[in-house]
């Protein structure tokens, strides 16, 4: 049986090995990074539509944060919504984090 925190963990997962750069690939098509990352997002919607539709937003949340705050890095520019992202981003994190904590502590 899949727990909760088990989905939640492997989102994360996924979340954490994605390539949110691939677009800055000169030859992304044909590589395969565009069908990569596309292929890893669907996965990870796919995983987060398991769960409880209000951790289902806090985690499209947390993909959308990290998603804006990787977007705030191009070569030789940085945006100044960066800071702004960042907390968004570590806040999402701490909301995941004092969920997942008191079930492994449960368990």
């Amino acid at each position: 049986m899949t727990t909760t925190n088990d989905i939640i963990s492997k989102a994360l997962s996924i979340l954490k090995g994605h390539d949110f750069y691939w677009m800055m690939d000169d030859y992304a098509y044909t590589n395969g990074t565009m069908a990569s990352a596309k292929a890893n997002m669907k996965f990870f919607v796919e995983t987060i539509k398991l769960l409880p539709s209000n951790l289902y937003d806090l985690l499209k949340n947390l993909w959308m944060a990290e998603y804006n705050y990787c977007g705030c890095f191009r070569p030789g520019w940085t945006s100044d919504k960066a800071p702004i992202y960042k907390e968004e981003k570590e806040k999402l994190c701490a909301e995941i984090e004092a969920i997942i904590t008191p079930q492994l502590m449960a368990a």
